[in-house]
């Protein structure tokens, strides 16, 4: 394996435009890192900002969504990661997006997924009241994601339309980026 990997490795050196490899590895034989002060500096405040939204606000807060967010679009644009750089842009595309819309109703539907999923315990592992509560919240789900012309107002069903559009839109991406394996 060694051997196939330096061959690979001379193949590609041997093309034409190949990589210059004191781009890559300095003088003392470290790797050089392209990020610049400026660089990790915002990163550094990205995250912090995510992490002090968290710790003041809660991860179910308009002020972490917010900052996450921020961290997501920063890290879209600026760094590798382990799915496709359009993957990272499309999802913080769908989020800003909702948002602009419909901020209360996406935050609403995030707190109450983080609730519902926060336990992973499967349903027939679980208490008589936690069965409850993971109902109660199944239906608040259902009853923020229903339009109703009788009880919410046309700029609340646009809102809900547009949540509703969010939700297929971010799944739409997922499955055309991940692989799904079943067990």
């Amino acid at each position: 394996l060694k051997n196939q990997v330096l061959n690979e490795a001379k193949a590609i050196l041997n093309e034409s435009g190949a990589v210059n490899m004191d781009n890559i590895i300095d003088a003392k034989g470290r790797l050089i890192l392209p990020y610049t002060d400026e660089f990790i500096n915002e990163l550094e405040r990205v995250k912090n900002n995510v992490t002090i939204a968290r710790i003041r606000h809660g991860i179910d807060s308009k002020e972490y969504v917010y900052a996450k967010l921020e961290r997501d679009k920063f890290m879209a644009t600026n760094t590798h990661q382990e799915i496709q750089k359009e993957y990272y842009q499309e999802i913080v595309k769908a989020t800003e997006d909702i948002l602009s819309i419909a901020e209360n109703e996406y935050i609403e539907y995030k707190r109450l997924q983080h609730e519902l999923f926060n336990d992973q315990r499967p349903f027939g592992h679980l208490t008589e009241a936690e069965k409850e509560r993971r109902i109660t919240i199944n239906q608040n789900i259902h009853n923020l994601l229903r339009i109703d012309t009788d009880n919410k107002t046309k700029e609340q069903n646009d809102r809900i339309r547009a949540l509703k559009k969010y939700i297929k839109t971010v799944s739409e991406i997922k499955n055309k980026y991940l692989e799904w394996k079943s067990n």
